[in-house]
């Protein structure tokens, strides 16, 4: 697993730097930007993580082995538009039909930057209670959740899943350093990230609220 985890990621940095090299990338070239960078802050002694104009401080999370996933550019992608999300704290989703890696992409984002995402697999009997804690949870331990198949969530559950994330987010534009989740008063920290997968196909339609 070791071999193939490298192999992977080795033909991925060959892909890149071949990309940067046939269109004499600089610094301020879009391909360049568009990657991923980490970078040592000395003053901070911190690693930062930068990508599209935004900047994320790396984790250093632990995270068990994984077989890892091939880098496309649609992962790319992927990574690009959900990470520029998360930094304005607006969250993310990945929509597709079934078995096309949206799980997969959005764990190995997190291991990309240093998050391990907790993933709660939503089914049509995942009570309000359960998403309300675990939402609590994650605004008062800066943790990234991974909700996955939201599409089996009852409209009501929907709706509270709505309701808070707009409260924590609203808090966290307005700089706040705490937030009211229902009857509880949750000291938010940061960074805390809250992403979703749905699947769309012909037996189910879109009716995740705006």
């Amino acid at each position: 697993v070791k071999f193939s985890i490298l192999i992977t990621v080795m033909l991925h940095a060959r892909d890149v730097a071949s990309r940067l090299h046939a269109e004499n990338a600089d610094s301020g070239s879009f391909t360049w930007l568009s990657q991923l960078r980490y970078e040592w802050n000395p003053t901070a002694k911190d690693v930062t993580v930068r990508t599209h104009g935004c900047t994320l401080s790396y984790g250093f999370e632990y995270f068990e082995r994984t077989q890892g996933i091939l880098i496309t550019p649609l992962t790319e992608r992927c990574f690009a538009h959900v990470l520029q999300a998360i930094a304005v704290y607006t969250g993310g989703a990945l929509v597709s039909p079934d078995a096309a890696g949206k799980t997969d992409t959005l764990r190995a984002l997190g291991h990309a930057v240093g998050r391990v995402a907790r993933v709660l697999s939503c089914h049509p009997d995942t009570s309000p209670t359960l998403l309300h804690d675990w939402l609590c949870g994650a605004a008062a331990t800066g943790t990234w959740v991974l909700l996955d198949d939201v599409q089996h969530l009852p409209d009501a559950t929907l709706s509270l899943l709505a309701t808070t994330l707009r409260s924590v987010y609203t808090a966290l534009w307005s700089d706040a350093q705490d937030v009211t989740l229902g009857r509880h008063r949750v000291a938010l920290r940061r960074p805390l990230a809250c992403t979703l997968t749905y699947r769309c196909g012909a037996l189910t339609t879109p009716r995740l609220p705006s």
